[in-house]
């Protein structure tokens, strides 16, 4: 899925000159175009809350948690301070003018929703100048060999 993500941020990783790294990342037995969605728009936005002249970094974490994955996206843009950490899963919420930043505002809101409607949760941490890290939890689900190959085929 990941792979996919950059192919359709591929443009925007050339012009920057971003780096996208990531952990061994797991299989999920999910709905692949809305966990698509999720990676794409927060890696989409670590891209474009870039800092000028400064290469973007961005790193997909995972850890396997008793009852969970908790993924983690994290960059080195002009992160925010954490009072609107909260704020910006709010649909149509956004910190800076379209003028500065293109987009409609409800991205954030969508890996919410998308993420609720899994069982897990996002939050982010941040501080203005050193970047942002998104976090968010996916339940593991123990898949028998029956359900696996209906999901496959």
């Amino acid at each position: 899925m990941l792979r996919y993500v950059c192919a359709n941020l591929s443009e925007r990783i050339h012009e920057t000159e971003a780096v996208i790294t990531h952990d061994p990342l797991p299989v999920l037995f999910v709905n692949p175009v809305r966990f698509q969605r999720v990676l794409q728009n927060l890696v989409g936005n670590a891209l474009k809350y870039n800092k000028k002249n400064v290469r973007p970094k961005v790193h997909i974490g995972v850890v396997k948690e008793e009852n969970t994955w908790l993924f983690n996206v994290k960059d080195n843009g002009i992160g925010m301070k954490q009072e609107y950490c909260e704020q910006i899963f709010v649909p149509f919420k956004r910190l800076h003018s379209k003028q500065e930043y293109s987009g409609t505002g409800i991205g954030l809101a969508i890996c919410r929703k998308i993420i609720d409607n899994l069982g897990g949760r996002i939050w982010a941490e941040s501080e203005p100048g050193t970047g942002t890290v998104f976090y968010f939890t996916v339940p593991r689900r123990m898949i028998t060999a029956n359900e696996k190959q209906r999901e496959v085929a």
